[in-house]
């Protein structure tokens, strides 16, 4: 772990030098250059593309999609993301490369060069960072499943909006787009690698378990993501050498309304999460993600669309270049300003009280004498569990706490350790029964079943002469109770006694 910091906190160290090293390639042995270009197709470069692939492939592993189920508990930051993201960003960052381009710098860049550079920008603007914000968000102590949500949810968005943003900007900037060149990158270097990190993810974690895949697995492409973006970097310079050491002040004349953009598109979002009163470990991710960009893919839009000999990739790579230092400067002033943002545990027991308060008429109302309580251990039926407990404080006599071994999601090569899983289950019930006789509940009985959740949990209900059932709105399952309806639903349909679905946090 500490290599790998090592490595992401001197990133500009690293790109620094690799900028320098493919300069020099392409002055001292401009035939390495000269021959890699000759392998493309449809104007990509072949290698650049595979190391590109490399880069975003590891990244787009991380992101876990079932997250998306929970954005609905409290969705106010990932508004915040996605409305600074795709409403602000990508226009404020044309309208202050514009002003700077063409305006401040009108004498110092030509208006060609002024356009290739407007380009690049414009393609860092549409592009939210995907990958560092996990980095950005672990220094700032950010809600890492928060940020998973916020990632996965705009990788969703970048493949509707990032083409026709990026056709709208560059049209008005006056710069002719293919549109078959855009959609064929974002297809290359969005959703090719999206779908692999997603079929990897899936069977490695279904082989291995998650605790392997997040531990072993993901760090052991550590490297090959940085060695990927360096050795790209190697590349593109070789390519541009002619260009920089034409220009070597338009580096520092791309970065000044890079720099400004990113400043400005952090604290746009930080202090509107701020006005809404979110807490810091969502704020703070919010902010960075915004601020941070998609580098990676900007810099193959780039390459595919104007050769990697363009200015316009040149501005990507400066984008590069600054991020890091930016980046971390705002990481310091997040962790300094922590104190503008209420507790998170305060936070917490906000909602806590919210909930009780939502349960304590049915547990006065008389119908908890027998409760049933069904769970399967996810996070909705722990938000549920908080108004068992009030039941059980307010007179519940008896109640009886249920997890059904799903039949139609166990696998078959799994069968031979349900004994096993039913083992782990009735450990944890037992833990959920302890603290329910602590709450002053007189009897309380658990009860591990295999089959269809809603079949077994209807049956028991009625064999148990039960009173009230009480539920998750929702639980582990989303796309399946999309079509199907949710367990609690099939039970609320087919019960013969009320049943409570208790919501989520919000």
């Amino acid at each position: 772990m500490r290599q790998h910091c090592f490595f992401e906190r001197n990133l500009t160290l690293w790109v620094i030098l690799c900028m320098v090293a493919g300069v020099l390639i392409g002055k001292f042995l401009p035939a390495i250059p000269v021959e890699l270009a000759k392998f493309e197709y449809a104007k990509v470069s072949i290698p650049i593309a595979v190391l590109i692939w490399l880069m975003i492939y590891p990244m787009m592993m991380k992101v876990d999609f079932a997250s998306i189920k929970n954005v609905r508990k409290n969705p106010t930051g990932l508004y915040v993301t996605w409305v600074v993201n795709w409403l602000i960003k990508p226009f404020t960052m044309f309208g202050i490369a514009s002003f700077f381009f063409y305006v401040v710098f009108k004498s110092l860049i030509p208006p060609e060069l002024a356009k290739d550079y407007l380009a690049g920008a414009v393609l860092l603007g549409a592009a939210p960072c995907t990958a560092m914000v996990f980095v950005w968000s672990h220094l700032t102590r950010g809600n890492p499943a928060y940020t998973v949500v916020q990632v996965a949810t705009n990788d969703l968005i970048i493949l509707i909006a990032f083409t026709p943003i990026v056709a709208l900007l560059l049209g008005v900037g006056g710069v002719s787009i293919p549109w078959n060149t855009l959609l064929l990158s974002v297809f290359l270097f969005v959703v090719i690698p999206l779908a692999g990190g997603i079929l990897t993810r899936n069977l490695v974690i279904k082989n291995r378990g998650e605790e392997y895949f997040n531990k072993s697995f993901i760090p052991k492409f550590n490297n090959i993501t940085i060695g990927g973006l360096l050795l790209t970097l190697v590349l593109i310079f070789s390519f541009q050498g002619d260009i920089i050491l034409g220009n070597p002040l338009h580096i520092v004349l791309i970065a000044v309304p890079l720099v400004i953009q990113t400043f400005l598109i952090f604290f746009i979002a930080y202090l509107t999460s701020k006005k809404l009163k979110l807490s810091h470990d969502v704020a703070a991710p919010a902010g960075m993600i915004g601020a941070s960009n998609f580098f990676e893919l900007s810099v193959a839009v780039a390459i595919t669309l104007f050769g990697a000999s363009s200015p316009a990739v040149l501005a990507t790579i400066v984008g590069v270049l600054v991020e890091v230092p930016v980046m971390l400067a705002l990481v310091k002033i997040a962790n300094r300003t922590t104190s503008w943002f209420p507790d998170q545990e305060s936070v917490k027991r906000q909602r806590e009280v919210r909930q009780v308060a939502e349960c304590e008429p049915v547990a006065r109302s008389g119908f908890g004498d027998h409760v049933l309580f069904a769970t399967d251990f996810s996070e909705m039926a722990d938000n549920a569990f908080t108004c068992i407990e009030q039941l059980a404080a307010h007179g519940a006599r008896k109640v009886t706490l249920v997890h059904v071994q799903d039949k139609t999601k166990l696998e078959q090569h799994l069968m031979g350790r349900l004994e096993e899983f039913n083992d782990q289950d009735r450990n944890r019930l037992e833990n959920l029964r302890e603290a329910l006789l602590k709450k002053g509940a007189s009897q309380v009985k658990t009860e591990v079943c295999y089959g269809v959740p809603f079949q077994e949990i209807t049956r028991l209900i009625r064999e148990r002469n039960v009173q009230l059932v009480v539920m998750g709105m929702q639980g582990r399952g989303f796309a399946g109770e999309f079509f199907l309806g949710s367990v609690a639903q099939n039970v609320a349909r087919h019960s013969i006694a009320p049943v409570l679905l208790v919501p989520g946090s919000r």
